[in-house]
């Protein structure tokens, strides 16, 4: 579309942010606008001009990104300028997939020749992979810390935008990559009219294996306003990156950050074909942790895989009576891995319920981020022996709370929050809230993968799981794996409540993931509890590298 020209913007407001931001790492030399005021004005790093300052039009492809656009054209042809040719409306840019094509594929090759160029002094590190660098400047002065005695290589799912909001670049010590733009976490184009993006040569090689497949399933469900046929581009760019990298760095191990995210499926499978050791990092099941493992996350880690052995693990008696305090600590602080809302849910909810009738507090959770989706035998094995999704489950537990005269509130996970979401017509629905209340409010709280499980024992409320978390098997909630006895197995926890026993064990286990399994992410807070993170990474004893 540009061939030899240079690309220039004409609009300032909506529209042109708009397009701005489908630009990917492509910038345009300058703006212009008709507006006198704007003159010299600085948008998005780059100048605003009028339009008579424009020396040689010939030179540009001009880019008109306003509604009323018509007016724009007669001055353009005014200069001699052809539409389509000189100059056209940023829609018909957006409806190319060429330009689609080209941005991708230019920005791909950009950073791996960066990383090339660089290859000698990364290669045989420890490469990180995923969003951590969004989350707060605290995960920043980890890896710092860690850099200090590994050098490591950062490859961040988080936009550089969102990663400054936090820090600057001066409070990085550690080599660090953002992806490309269409590999980032939760950047896609959005649909479009009239556009298809389907390059066959992309489908049949995402057809003949079966990794590729499968993460294209989940990424078409978990972003259902995504243009139609770019998670093929998505899933065929990634799979190319990523051997690329491998084949360049040929890193000691991959430390990746939540094992489930769809494309993550990708880089685990690659990894793992290439030789390349991969260990596995998220929060931990206890706020203000990290839980690293290398065998797996949630019901595939080996808390949970080898439960017996797990709770088999020795803890002393001052071991115990510290887990009393964690637990102490988390109840009062409530502390959580996200910043609870504020508002007041309890009023709404208080005109919807049935009074002296129990409460059923059912959370859900990130279906397309736990494991569930898309569900195979592998799920029923390691994750949710009945359920296939939330809103499976919720079906199921609308039907009894039906027939049990019970008040069944649900909480969607806000990641699965979308507008289309509809809920049987007894269930009252809770999109924002914070959950120790809610937990409170309820009689039993059920989930089947949400670490909501956690926080409702740490609350001392008794919990049903419908599915394998590292809670699994630590006797200190219910457990209803089979669909036949779920009803009573809520029953009993309806009537024996949080039981001596389960409060006992959940010491024991509390105790036990401290000692063994978790690391402190060295936030801010009253008591500290987990090994400390930085001594995973050391050479003389690297727990990841073994």
């Amino acid at each position: 579309m540009l061939q030899d020209k240079k690309m220039i913007v004409w609009g300032t407001g909506d529209k042109s942010k708009l397009f701005t931001q489908h630009l990917w790492k492509m910038q345009p030399e300058f703006y212009v606008d008709n507006n006198e005021d704007k003159n010299n004005t600085i948008l998005y790093g780059k100048r605003v001009v009028l339009p008579s300052c424009v020396e040689c039009w010939e030179e540009y492809l001009v880019v008109v990104a306003i509604k009323e656009y018509e007016s724009v054209y007669k001055q353009l042809e005014q200069y001699g300028l052809k539409h389509g040719i000189d100059f056209m409306h940023f829609t018909e840019v957006l409806r190319s997939n060429e330009y689609v094509e080209k941005m991708i594929s230019t920005d791909i090759e950009n950073a791996l020749h960066d990383i090339e160029n660089r290859a000698e002094i990364l290669q045989n590190r420890i490469l990180i992979w995923g969003a951590m660098l969004a989350f707060d400047s605290n995960s920043i002065a980890n890896l710092n810390e860690v850099n200090k005695s590994e050098h490591i290589i950062v490859f961040s799912e988080a936009s550089k935008e969102r990663i400054m909001t936090n820090v600057t670049n001066e409070d990085i010590i550690f080599d660090y990559y953002e992806l490309p733009f269409i590999l980032l976490k939760n950047h896609y184009l959005k649909q479009r009219q009239n556009t298809l993006l389907n390059r066959n040569f992309q489908c049949e090689y995402i057809a003949q294996k079966d990794y590729l497949n499968d993460a294209r399933k989940v990424l078409r469900k978990k972003y259902w306003s995504m243009e139609y046929g770019y998670e093929n581009y998505m899933i065929y760019y990634y799979d190319y990156f990523i051997r690329r990298v491998m084949d360049i760095l040929k890193p000691k191990c991959v430390v990746m950050w939540n094992q489930f995210y769809p494309l993550h499926a990708v880089l685990d499978y690659v990894c793992h074909e290439m030789g390349v050791k991969v260990v596995y990092i998220e929060y931990g099941s206890l706020p203000g942790t990290y839980a690293i493992d290398y065998r797996g996350q949630m019901g595939e880690s080996i808390v949970s895989v080898e439960s017996e052995w797990f709770k088999a693990l020795t803890v002393e008696e001052e071991e115990l009576e510290y887990a009393e305090k964690v637990w102490r600590y988390l109840f009062t602080s409530r502390l959580n891995r996200k910043i609870q809302p504020e508002n007041d849910w309890i009023s709404e909810i208080n005109r919807k319920i049935r009074q002296d009738r129990p409460i059923i507090f059912y959370a859900g959770q990130n279906d397309y981020e736990s494991g569930l989706y898309p569900y195979t035998e592998r799920t029923k094995e390691f994750h949710s022996p009945v359920f296939k999704s939330s809103m499976d489950a919720l079906v199921f537990l609308a039907e009894k709370a039906r027939e049990n005269n019970w008040n069944l509130i649900y909480k969607p996970h806000p990641v699965c929050m979308e507008e289309r979401i509809s809920v049987p017509n007894n269930v009252i629905l809770i999109k924002e809230g914070d959950i120790n209340d809610i937990i409170n409010f309820a009689d039993v709280t059920v989930t089947i993968l949400s670490q909501v499980g956690y926080i409702s024992t740490i609350r001392k409320k008794p919990t049903v799981m419908l599915g394998y978390t590292q809670l699994k098997g630590k006797e200190c909630t219910y457990e209803a794996f089979e669909r036949d006895k779920i009803m009573s197995i809520i029953k009993e926890a309806l009537i024996d409540g949080f039981t001596s026993a389960q409060e006992r064990n959940f010491l024991r286990h509390i105790a036990q993931l401290v000692k063994y399994y978790l690391y402190d992410d060295n936030s801010t807070k009253e008591i500290s509890f987990g090994k400390q993170f930085n001594e995973l990474w050391r050479c003389k004893n690297n727990s990841v590298l073994k």
